[in-house]
């Protein structure tokens, strides 16, 4: 793996719940870790939904494997040159050079 092709630098966020003075529940981000990724824009689409025209991206992340970080479907990425945040939907780890794939999906509203 060649270090020029690793060029973006993304944050790692878990969800984090907790309970407000009031005992309600809350959810936040958390940052585990940041680490050189590349990040590449698979596919995207436009749509309507509810009077709105949305937009949705599937996004591929390679990335090294973090020792001690365990990453999750319900994990999220952000982009940190452009602040976007991909939701993460799968996984797929290759044992023997200790890499990631990670397919994600980012999208937005219009109204």
């Amino acid at each position: 793996m060649k270090a020029g092709r690793l060029r973006h630098r993304v944050r790692v966020d878990a969800p984090t719940r907790g309970m407000d003075s009031l005992g309600a529940p809350t959810s936040s981000w958390s940052t585990l870790v940041e680490v050189q990724a590349d990040v590449s824009y698979v596919s995207g689409r436009e749509y309507m939904a509810a009077s709105r025209d949305l937009s949705e991206e599937v996004i591929r992340v390679y990335m090294r494997e973090v020792p001690g970080v365990h990453l999750d479907a319900g994990f999220r990425l952000t982009d940190v040159d452009n602040n976007q945040q991909i939701d993460i939907v799968s996984i797929l780890r290759d044992h023997t050079r200790s890499m990631l794939t990670i397919v994600g999906k980012a999208g937005s509203s219009h109204s």
